[in-house]
């Protein structure tokens, strides 16, 4: 589970299967992913709306070495396969505007593999809003991520 860049990765390490095997670990080993606020395509787009876009226009795409071949490899949604483990996005209503679609077409994807992706959408929460509900007692978020996690309670991984 993670937030934004965290979740980026938590779901970046849960897709693609290089970095779990330099373990002797595959998605197999991962009960389930919860992402909040996660760019799950970091590719640069033709129409400059994506979240890549974004990066490259400011901080971050420093990591990448302003690489796009490298920022699509590192593109959770390059890497979907029918050994993702049961995954939850959330992204926040008022949050980075690409993230919402992003999620709804990561979990598209997962659908053609026959895997499942929950989405939600927090109302009213921009980007650190998604997080920050997580502290609120009974806030919509808290209930989506804590009833995904007892739903993976005792079930195989």
């Amino acid at each position: 589970m993670g937030h934004s860049s965290g979740a980026h990765l938590s779901l970046l390490i849960s897709t693609d299967p290089k970095y779990l095997a330099e373990h002797k670990l595959s998605s197999a080993d991962i009960a389930g992913v919860v992402g909040l606020s996660t760019p799950v395509d970091l590719e640069p787009r033709e129409d400059k709306k994506g979240f890549g876009n974004t990066l490259m226009a400011g901080k971050g795409a420093e990591v990448f070495s302003r690489d796009t071949a490298l920022m699509k490899a590192a593109s959770p949604i390059q890497h979907v396969s029918k050994y993702l483990p049961p995954t939850l996005l959330v992204v926040g209503e008022k949050d980075f505007p690409m993230l919402e679609k992003d999620a709804r077409t990561f979990a598209e994807k997962s659908k053609g593999v026959d895997r499942g992706v929950t989405t939600f959408v927090g109302k009213g929460c921009d980007h650190m809003g998604v997080v920050r509900s997580l502290l609120e007692d009974r806030s919509p978020i808290q209930g989506q991520v804590l009833d995904f996690l007892k739903n993976l309670e005792g079930k195989p991984k």
